[in-house]
């Protein structure tokens, strides 16, 4: 199910790495030392070995190339045989060409549990590699591009929301190409159905390797299922369909998945059948609500490239959209000015050009299509190469925007649509 490791190569000769003493120990003979071993066979795991030169302790790698699965980015591993308390050395080279710098985050990320995820020290950007030294008080630590969020996490967050709260309940989506479930959240106040008002329809991680998408659609989630007075206010009004993890074969094989072949998930949305169960099957939901008269914001979340810092919205231009859309895309794009204050900062809307060569093709041009005039359909770039693209501040990137639908959905209320 999970990918293999590629064969380890012997340590190749020292001028091919970087000569540093990394450790905090003294460099010791091999023999002195335990023996680092590295694999990736498990959920979302993806790593080429290139190099292990054992006395130095310096491992080169690549993220593993998944053939026509999209761009090679994504890389997360297990390193066991450390010695605690030693610094390991991390060369990251390789990855999709012209786009090799998508793969080589500023700080990477590590666990000593797999549970606890922290960045590394700042990694040092060369031409053709990145380099990460980092401590390891532990026998064995995880090291991966971001804070890995995999469909068994998806499963276990539906699963848990729904089992506190009698207003969330558990669905699965669909079944994926490769037969996986795709765990999905409806949040509807029990015995409140039938003067429903408002609907919110929220998809997440089109692209397998923007791990950032799937850790603030968690902590929007949680917080519309919170104690928070103003979560209750938006659950006394609004129903809820949220998908964490729309690409789950590619998440679940360490794939990329962005530009995979004959296209991906967010290019998917204007093809006729789509080629996607996950695409047809949101399809229908998000109809379904809109026939209901149920629907009324719909969002798309992802991550951007590595050079962007700022999380940001892509929005239609405005010449692009009717008075009444863009008068409602400008009160969101204004309540998320008041709530998502960061960090990381929420910079200014782009406006889409995926019309310039494919038109109409993405998630929130669908939306925008196949909706009413009311109903705000937009994407969200979650930053996730940041200081701030942790556990604790994707949750509260969530959190934020889901403060920021809240008070849309609060300033604008909608006329009623008729009785169902």
């Amino acid at each position: 199910m999970f990918p293999k490791m590629h064969a380890i190569v012997p340590a190749v000769a020292p001028a091919l790495l970087l000569a540093v003493a990394t450790t905090s120990v003294p460099v010791a003979a091999e023999t002195d030392l335990p023996k680092l071993d590295v694999t990736a066979d498990f959920e979302g795991g993806s790593c080429t070995v290139v190099s292990i030169d054992q006395a130095r302790r310096v491992m080169r790698f690549t993220p593993m190339d998944h053939k026509d699965r999209g761009v090679v980015a994504w890389w997360y591993f297990k390193v066991s045989g450390i010695r605690p308390g030693e610094t390991i050395t991390l060369e990251l080279t390789g990855g999709s060409p012209g786009y090799e710098g998508w793969g080589r985050p500023d700080q990477a990320t590590f666990s000593v549990d797999h549970k606890t995820w922290n960045h590394t020290a700042p990694g040092e950007h060369q031409k053709k590699q990145t380099v990460y030294r980092q401590q390891i008080d532990g026998a064995e630590a995880w090291f991966a591009w971001g804070p890995p969020f995999v469909p068994s996490d998806a499963q276990a967050l539906v699963d848990r929301l729904a089992e506190q709260s009698p207003e969330a309940t558990a669905v699965e989506l669909c079944r994926s190409a490769g037969g996986r479930p795709v765990p999905a959240l409806r949040i509807e106040p029990a015995g409140a159905t039938g003067d429903r008002r408002y609907g919110v329809f929220i998809v997440a991680r089109q692209h397998a390797w923007e791990v950032s998408a799937s850790w603030v659609c968690r902590g929007l989630m949680e917080w519309v299922l919170s104690d928070d007075p103003r979560a209750a206010a938006i659950r006394g009004k609004a129903s809820f369909y949220i998908v964490p993890i729309m690409d789950v074969d590619n998440v679940a094989n360490g794939a990329g998945g962005k530009g995979e072949k004959p296209h991906d998930h967010n290019q998917d949305w204007a093809t006729d059948p789509p080629h996607f169960p996950a695409v047809a099957a949101a399809q229908r939901e998000a109809k379904a609500m809109r026939d209901r008269g149920r629907l009324d914001f719909f969002l798309d979340i992802h991550g951007p490239l590595r050079s962007i810092r700022q999380s940001f919205f892509y929005v239609p231009h405005p010449k692009a959209i009717s008075e009444v859309r863009r008068g409602d895309f400008e009160r969101f794009i204004a309540a998320t000015r008041q709530e998502m204050t960061g960090p990381p900062e929420l910079g200014k809307p782009w406006l889409s050009s995926y019309g310039k060569k494919k038109p109409g093709r993405t998630a929130a041009a669908w939306g925008r299509r196949e909706t009413p005039d009311h109903v705000v359909s937009l994407c969200l770039e979650a930053a996730f190469n940041t200081p701030h693209g942790t556990v604790d501040g994707y949750l509260t990137s969530g959190r934020q925007l889901g403060q920021a639908i809240e008070l849309y959905l609060r300033t604008d209320p909608h006329t009623p649509p008729p009785a169902d």
